[in-house]
């Protein structure tokens, strides 16, 4: 199963309020980029230890170290696999989120570029409203 297959069959299901749901998460993220890319990404380590997600938080701080951005990727989505979040598919799709934003924040992806990738999760019906595409 390639990687797209495994975010289709993980978030299958994600209700409309579960999307909105993810909203602050997303932005939250977009927050980070922005940082990143103004002050590099080792300006995150204030952030990271405050930040209330540890599921974001062991992504940034690998990320912060050093650990090539496919790595990160292979090691969240790993923990995802292995470790099917309780919550449902709402919680898949965040940590999916959390995967995907990390990568484009280590990747050095432009904030809104970080934010196209991010609500295309969504659908094509968020990526409008979030003024990502026309």
């Amino acid at each position: 199963m390639g990687e797209l297959d495994c975010y289709l069959h993980l978030t299958n299901g994600v209700s409309s309020v579960g999307k909105e749901q993810c909203i602050p998460l997303i932005k939250k993220i977009i927050r980070y980029s922005i940082l990143a890319k103004e002050n590099g990404l080792s300006i995150l380590e204030e952030y990271v230890s405050s930040d209330d997600d540890a599921f974001l938080r062991r992504a940034l701080t690998l990320a912060i170290e050093g650990v090539k951005s496919s790595n990160v990727n292979d090691i969240m989505l790993g923990l995802i696999l292995s470790n099917r979040p309780t919550g449902g598919n709402r919680s898949v799709l965040e940590k999916l989120l959390i995967c995907r934003g990390v990568r484009s924040i280590q990747d050095g992806d432009t904030p809104a570029v970080t934010k196209a990738v991010l609500y295309s999760f969504l659908g094509e019906e968020y990526m409008i409203e979030a003024e990502c595409i026309g």
